[in-house]
């Protein structure tokens, strides 16, 4: 046995900050040009207000679009709304010239209209709540139990996913364990009624019996409740046994979105890898990360190249032809305490999209990235999220590519394949997607899932059945 496993305590410090037909039955929308002098600024946007130029060009679209409310129509009725959607999918929107013409009233609200509006290979414009948005990406605060369920690949229903920091995470479930009974009834008569009944808010807490390992059966409750989530970290490791062994010193951190909050909790496991002599590889665990700021994907990105990446290109934003001249380039950060890798390992799977995909696409063309798992959703497109009557309307707005041209459309295939399995914890050597890139270090090949890997052990730096996955507010949404 060369690596040895450690235990040391770890506390994260959380930022406290943050079907057609033609529609001539409806009123006309207005558009109105004005010089924009006081643009409404794209919700979320760490970096300022969108870039207007000093003497706009008159023959140019101005851009924030000013949306007036037709006569008749009542502002910030389900029917305004509806329209406001219609008029920025007509707008900005990178499809814009193939949007659809859908008589409005055959829809009842705007979320279900801008699915309709979407223009292939766009499945990601959406409608929600604009202070349920806001208040995940600025301070890291959803509603929930925190945990996700699902058959292992021992057929066994586990919990796949804890959210650190929810009612779950504080009840003390983690992956892997099993599930036993919901409510009082055995799981192996458990139906989807059963299930949306015992998880519907109203009727919280859900009383479950889980287990642990070979222990004895548990009684859990866990409420529905409003939490702030942990997104990145805790940092771990595998180190080795023989300090001369020639082997790396390897970190690992989980990142499961990019919000607001993230930035302060990646800079605290980046202390932790310091503290603890620093590291020679990193795995970064993307496989359940949908997305989120991308400015924060882009920090992390610049810590993990370091001085290789530093002020160079990270990505460009390609506008539709109306906002040509709002395409963009956006650099790298120059940080103070950079860990100048020259190849990162990230864990990767069908739910890695958006910024995440940003994370590894951006920095492909400087360092080596070795994507370990399944190949990634594969999704080009940015956007801003537009508040309107609190409706959070987010309508994609730019491709974006990396400093070579390359986008992530079709998704990114993975250099060494290995399938998701939750029946051990996900920093576990024993974990299919851990143990494959152990492998890969250690040998430089490519390991059939779930090989136990003999050498290295996890130090800690500081199928059928009944299921249930949370919908993650963050997932598919990429903000500037």
């Amino acid at each position: 046995m060369r690596y040895i496993e450690l235990a040391v305590s770890v506390a994260l410090v959380l930022s406290v900050s943050a079907c057609s037909s033609n529609s001539s039955s409806n009123p006309p929308t207005t558009i109105t040009e004005v010089p924009v002098t006081n643009p409404e600024l794209p919700v979320n946007d760490p970096d300022g207000p969108v870039t207007t130029p000093e003497m706009p060009d008159p023959d140019m679209a101005v851009f924030p679009p000013v949306y007036v409310t037709p006569d008749g129509v009542e502002q910030c009725s389900v029917d305004d709304i509806k329209r406001r959607v219609d008029f920025d999918m007509r707008d900005y929107y990178i499809y814009y010239d193939q949007v659809p013409i859908l008589n409005l009233d055959d829809y009842e609200d705007a979320s279900l209209l801008i699915e309709d509006l979407r223009v292939a290979p766009d499945t990601f414009s959406s409608v929600g709540d604009f202070g349920t948005q806001s208040a995940l990406f600025n301070e890291g605060e959803t509603a929930g139990h925190g945990f996700w369920f699902q058959p292992a690949g021992d057929g066994v229903v586990r919990f796949r996913y804890i959210r650190y920091g929810s009612p779950a995470d504080d009840a003390g479930l983690i992956r892997g364990d099993e599930l036993l009974s919901l409510n009082g009834i055995d799981l192996s008569e458990v139906t989807n009624d059963n299930i949306r009944t015992a998880l519907d808010p109203d009727n919280s807490p859900v009383v479950m019996s889980v287990r642990t390992g070979e222990e004895d059966p548990r009684t859990v409750s866990v409420a529905y409740e409003t939490y702030r989530w942990t997104t990145a970290g805790p940092a771990n490791g595998f180190l080795p046994t023989d300090p001369n062994s020639g082997l790396p010193r390897v970190g690992y951190l989980p990142v499961r979105s990019f919000l607001a909050t993230t930035k302060d909790e990646l800079d605290s496991a980046f202390r932790v890898f310091r503290a603890e002599g620093g590291i020679d590889e990193l795995i970064v665990d993307l496989r359940y990360n949908g997305g989120g700021r991308t400015s924060v994907a882009r920090y992390l990105a610049s810590v993990v190249g370091g001085a290789v990446v530093a002020n160079q290109v990270a990505y460009t934003n390609a506008w539709n032809d109306k906002y040509s001249r709002f395409n963009d380039t956006e650099y790298f950060d120059e940080v103070e305490q950079p860990l100048d890798l020259a190849r990162v390992f990230v864990l990767t799977s069908d739910r890695t999209a958006s910024s995440s995909e940003i994370f590894i696409n951006s920095l492909e063309p400087y360092i080596d990235v070795v994507l370990i798992g399944e190949t990634t959703f594969g999704k080009p497109f940015t956007s801003n999220t537009r508040n309107y009557c609190e409706k959070a309307i987010t309508a994609m707005r730019s491709v974006r590519l990396n400093a070579v041209g390359v986008s992530v459309a079709g998704g990114m295939a993975a250099d060494c394949a290995a399938q998701d399995d939750w029946q051990v914890p996900s920093e576990s050597s024993r974990d299919p997607m851990v143990s494959a890139t152990l492998r890969f270090l250690t040998d430089g090949s490519c390991d059939a899932p779930g090989t136990m890997i003999a050498d290295m052990q996890r130090s800690s730096f500081g199928p059928t059945g009944p299921s249930f996955e949370p919908e993650d507010p963050s997932r598919f949404v990429s903000e500037d």
